[in-house]
C-alpha cells in the first residue's frame, strides 16, 4: 500500500513538472511573440497564429487536472486548486477568445501561464513539506 501511495505522489509531481514545462513554453511564447514583431515588423503576419495558441492552451488545460486534483484530494489545498483554475481561465480566455477581446490575448495568457507555474510549484513544494506525502 505504501508503494502505491509513493507512486501516486511521484506521478503527481511528474504532472506538476510537466505543467511547469508547458506553462513555461506558453510564457516564453508570449514574451517572444510580443517582442519579435516590434523588432521585425515584417514577421507580424507569421506570429499571429491561432493554431499555436489553441494547441498550447488545449494541452495545458488537459494536463493540469492530473496534478491539481490529486493535490486537492491528498492535502485539501483548495487555494492552490483555485489559483490553478484562475490561471487556466486566463489562458482559456486569452487563447480561445482572443478575437472577442478588445485587446491582445497575450495580456491574459502571459499572467495566466505565470500563475500556473506558481500553482504547480506550490503543489510540488507542499507535497515535499507535508507529512501526509512522504
Amino acid at each position: 500500500m505504501e508503494l502505491i501511495k509513493q507512486r501516486i505522489i511521484h506521478m503527481k509531481n511528474t504532472w506538476d513538472k510537466l505543467g511547469i514545462f508547458l506553462s513555461g513554453l506558453c510564457f516564453i511564447h508570449c514574451i517572444v511573440f510580443a517582442v519579435l514583431p516590434l523588432l521585425f515588423p515584417a514577421l507580424l503576419g507569421f506570429v499571429e497564429n491561432d493554431f499555436t495558441h489553441h494547441i498550447l492552451g488545449t494541452v495545458i488545460i488537459l494536463t493540469s487536472p492530473f496534478a491539481f486534483i490529486p493535490g486537492l484530494k491528498k492535502h485539501g489545498l483548495t487555494w492552490i486548486l483555485l489559483l490553478g483554475v484562475f490561471a487556466l481561465t486566463l489562458i482559456v480566455i486569452g487563447s480561445f477568445f482572443e478575437h472577442s477581446l478588445s485587446f491582445n490575448g497575450d495580456y491574459l495568457t502571459f499572467p495566466g501561464s505565470g500563475l500556473l507555474i506558481m500553482a504547480h510549484t506550490l503543489n510540488i513544494l507542499h507535497a515535499k513539506k507535508s507529512k501526509c506525502c512522504h
